[in-house]
């Protein structure tokens, strides 16, 4: 494990796991060397207003798989078929989960006492893509 005890950032931790991992490769002794630190995986942060949403009579949990729906994948069931199981999974196609722009163009069905009306994930105040490191651990840090 590479630790960083002077309390420096993500890109010094990554110039410094990079400048150890040159230097290790150089020795005869090590085959193959190679860290699972990556400083910038994309991600994307989704600010929900929760006020809106539940004044719309809308759960926020159907927000949230809605979410997942688009960005990932929602498993739906089971079914047995040809003797074999299969798994269902919804999700949309790869080419448009980064399209962070249509987001606000996919909508919840609300019904209620009978009648069905349409809430736009535009309630969504904030989409933001970034980059953050994966899988710090930070030993001693405060809670």
């Amino acid at each position: 494990m590479l630790e960083d005890r002077s309390g420096q950032d993500v890109p010094f931790l990554a110039e410094q796991t990079k400048a150890f991992i040159e230097e290790a490769s150089k020795r005869p002794e090590i085959a193959t060397i190679t860290t699972t630190f990556t400083p910038a995986v994309p991600q994307v942060f989704v600010h929900v207003d929760r006020d809106k949403v539940l004044k719309q009579g809308v759960e926020l949990s159907n927000v949230y798989k809605t979410l997942q729906t688009f960005m990932g994948g929602l498993f739906v069931n089971y079914f047995n078929r040809f003797g074999r199981q299969w798994q269902v999974y919804l999700q949309a196609e790869g080419t448009y989960r980064p399209m962070l722009r249509i987001l606000g163009n996919f909508s919840l069905e609300i019904t209620k006492t009978g009648r069905s009306r349409f809430l736009h994930l535009s309630i969504l105040n904030g989409l933001m893509g970034q980059s953050l490191p994966s899988g710090i651990t930070c030993i001693g840090a405060p809670n």
